[in-house]
């Protein structure tokens, strides 16, 4: 949609070290899926500790002291080392390989690191990039463009005059999944003008699952400069996921451009996948007028052709004379936002004291439903156990005029996984029904005879719910005994304007007549 901004992280990154709470919070919680290499083979001299980069079991994370280290150059280590490391089957199709790295040294002259993935000592076409997160834990991610894989090679390439050096601490992928996509960490990316005057504030907080926390993005005055905080994912999602964000901004630099300046970018690792400006989100929306009010606002975006991604990347430039600032309270990876047959501006008309019966459904397989009577927070309604899922209100009352009731409904993968999708909007305006005046008259007619009913409502239709013991003509409200028994008559008023009606009924007992006297004569 527009020039991508790559989420790799050059001399500019500003890195900070952070509680291990990273690690041993929001990490963690995903690991139970997490997949490790658990054999390995090396090739060329200067290669060290080689197995102490695998795993025993394939699920626990390898935690053996010195690390792999991968030495090459000088003299006597020229040429090229490597450390592959292999897991106990094949990698599934769509998966993403990410290797942890440490003390990485390219020399100026002819050194370099290279990663790339093999099947059984087959190459096979892949990208590979390198990411490191506020903490310091840097990563390369590694994606194969077609093919199985099941092993990892990172390559150490010297001259006698340069130097590559690279510890390794494991490689590990998690399969797509529909459980919780727990972020694997974040960073924060500056380039421009003047970087000194911006940066962001409590990083982490964006991906802590707590919506009452946020990371803050700040740029000072002037024109140029961009800051980028990028979250990681050990992953690819699923087809058809969303990039979801929870954003707030000080009402007062909505006027002057902020979130035509602030932008969402896709990428699987490297690669720029779609992208689209906060701006574009917000239109045919009412979240705008939540940012106005200084609410938090929360966006979802599929990208195209519902392709993968690991990452998702948010930017914010500068804008001229004007320090700006932007608060993301939570940077998800959700399911997509559901659909309903009637969604907000459009609405759904019911009549005082009816019930509404709504079926929503998200596009993403797999993930389940939860209904809201607000925008943020608010009540939970009800929470689905599959998808689609139907919500039945209770009699919703009319109350003033234009009485309109909201109602809300979220994506998310389980019970147990707090991130949503964006709420889809669900508008109910309730009309109030006509009044109608009791029915006037005779309780009681005979058989073959007619009484005339009436109300003081005029336009009104009159019907019998057993023609079979009492007619009433529709217009006039002449009732005709046809048969003994008992009858209800009704008598229906109807709002063209808005579809209501409302009724009164009258119960009418028809009698038989006595049988005619015999005349007897003396």
């Amino acid at each position: 949609m527009y020039a991508a901004r790559p989420p790799d992280l050059p001399h500019l990154l500003r890195c900070f070290i952070v509680v291990a709470t990273l690690l041993c919070g929001v990490v963690k919680e995903g690991v139970g899926q997490r997949v490790y290499a658990t054999s390995v083979s090396t090739g060329g001299s200067g290669v060290t500790n080689a197995s102490n980069a695998t795993s025993v079991d394939g699920t626990t994370e390898p935690t053996a002291t010195p690390r792999a280290r991968i030495s090459r150059g000088g003299l006597s280590s020229s040429g090229t080392a490597y450390l592959q490391l292999q897991f106990g089957s094949t990698i599934p199709q769509n998966a993403s390989v990410l290797v942890r790295v440490d003390n990485e040294l390219v020399g100026l002259l002819n050194g370099s690191i290279s990663i790339s993935a093999y099947e059984s000592g087959s190459l096979r076409s892949s990208s590979s990039s390198k990411f490191t997160m506020s903490n310091g834990l840097s990563f390369y991610s590694v994606n194969v463009t077609g093919g199985n894989f099941n092993q990892i090679r990172i390559t150490a390439n010297a001259s006698t005059l340069g130097t590559a050096e690279i510890d390794v601490f494991y490689a590990l992928y998690e399969p797509p999944s529909t459980n919780c996509a727990t972020a694997l960490g974040t960073s924060e990316n500056i380039t421009g003008l003047l970087p000194l005057s911006a940066g962001i504030d409590n990083i982490n907080h964006a991906i802590d699952g707590d919506l009452s926390t946020n990371s803050r993005l700040y740029v000072g005055l002037g024109l140029g400069t961009t800051v980028t905080q990028t979250v990681y994912f050990s992953n690819l999602s699923n087809p058809g996921d969303a990039a979801t964000v929870t954003l707030s901004a000080n009402p007062s630099l909505l006027s002057v451009g902020l979130l035509g300046s602030t932008q969402i970018d896709l990428y699987k690792g490297s690669q720029h996948i779609d992208g689209i400006s906060i701006s574009s989100l917000l239109q045919g929306t009412d979240l705008l007028g939540l940012l106005q009010s200084a609410e938090k606002a929360t966006l979802s975006f599929v990208p195209d052709g519902n392709q993968v991604f690991d990452r998702i990347v948010v930017s914010m430039s500068s804008l001229v004379g004007v320090a700006a600032s932007l608060n993301l309270w939570e940077v998800a990876r959700t399911p997509a936002k559901p659909t309903v047959p009637i969604a907000y501006p459009n609405v759904i008309e019911i009549c005082d004291g009816e019930t509404v019966s709504i079926t929503a459904e998200s596009p993403s397989a797999g993930s389940i439903l939860r209904w809201y009577n607000a925008v943020n927070d608010g009540t939970l309604l009800q929470e689905s156990t599959g998808n689609p899922d139907t919500y039945i209100t209770p009699p919703l009352p009319y109350t003033a005029p234009d009485d309109t009731t909201f109602i809300y409904v979220a994506a998310a993968w389980d019970s147990g996984c707090p991130a949503e999708s964006e709420r889809t909007k669900i508008a109910i305006v309730i009309h109030p029904k006509p009044t109608v005046a009791p029915i006037s008259g005779e309780d009681d007619v005979c058989v073959n005879d007619q009484i005339a009913l009436s109300s003081g409502t005029v336009g009104g239709t009159w019907s019998s719910d057993d023609n079979d013991i009492a007619s009433v003509n529709p217009s006039s409200g002449v009732v005709s005994g046809i048969a003994t028994g008992t009858v209800t008559i009704r008598y229906t008023v109807s709002d063209s304007e808005t579809s209501c009606s409302n009724y009164q009924e009258k119960e009418i007992t028809v009698h038989p007549k006595p049988n005619t006297p015999s005349i007897v004569t003396h």
